[in-house]
């Protein structure tokens, strides 16, 4: 959730792809960085391809000021890494990116 200075809200749904998802990419993610290999609990490792992934962008409303995003408290499944979150005043295209 985003919440702005002047007091209101606006919900802007967060979700994952898994990070070893083959090519089944979820809720408008991209993948940003793959590498293969992650370590086991149990001390070894594998050859998983495993992504990290971006998130599709959300227009905010443009007349007002973010005082602060609200990450979720929990997740239905797994766990959540949020690495990175950024805002800005230049338009995105609609491939998601800034042109």
């Amino acid at each position: 959730m985003v919440e702005y200075t002047d007091g209101s809200t606006q919900e802007v749904p967060v979700g994952f792809t898994d990070w070893t998802p083959g090519t089944a990419y979820r809720f408008g993610n991209e993948p940003l960085v793959t590498t293969t290999g992650r370590n086991r609990a149990s001390g070894g490792s594998d050859t998983a391809q495993t992504r990290v992934f971006g998130t599709r962008p959300v227009a905010l409303d443009p007349a007002k000021r973010v005082a602060a995003v609200v990450l979720p408290r929990g997740t239905d499944q797994g766990v959540m890494h949020v690495f990175d979150m950024a805002l800005t005043d230049r338009p995105v295209t609609q491939a998601g990116r800034d042109g």
